[in-house]
């Protein structure tokens, strides 16, 4: 039976330069600083714009926010030279998962406080969704790297 002593030493170099390749990656998904600022404004645009009234220019801020979010990932991965891609397993899909439920839950009661024609409340539910989408960036950055640390 052969002995091989180098074998169990440079797997564990292997190991350890596995683990610093995933901490390199996992430091160049970090969003940049105008990233959450960004994608909160975004947010709160689109739930004020629950106040506009009906008529075919109602979409416009939707389509307007489409080419935003567009901008906003060709900028993300001009600044980092990574291209995200949507979770598939973990944490960040758990984050991902709770973004949408609010996005719709804010959504919603930004449209229903439009509906009762109280402009002031509808703004309130921005401010919250201009904090909850700078907010879910960071912790999207978090989630993101401690997956890929744990490689789930």
């Amino acid at each position: 039976m052969e002995n091989d002593s180098g074998g169990g030493h440079d797997a564990e170099l292997s190991l350890q330069q596995i683990a610093a390749d995933r901490a390199r990656l996992a430091g160049r998904l970090v969003a940049p600083r105008w990233y959450g600022p960004l994608a909160g404004l975004l947010l709160a645009a689109l739930l004020v714009s629950t106040l506009i009234s009906d008529g075919w220019w109602r979409y416009l801020p939707a389509l307007a926010g489409l080419a935003v979010a567009l901008g906003l990932n060709a900028g993300y991965r001009r600044a980092t030279g990574v291209v995200r891609r949507a979770p598939t397993g973990g944490r960040a899909l758990l984050v991902q998962v709770l973004q949408v439920v609010a996005v719709l839950v804010l959504y919603s009661v930004s449209a229903l406080f439009a509906g009762m024609s109280r402009p002031l409340l509808v703004v309130a539910v921005a401010v919250v969704g201009f904090w909850f989408g700078w907010a879910v960036v960071r912790l999207t950055d978090r989630a993101l790297a401690d997956d890929l640390r744990r490689a789930v």
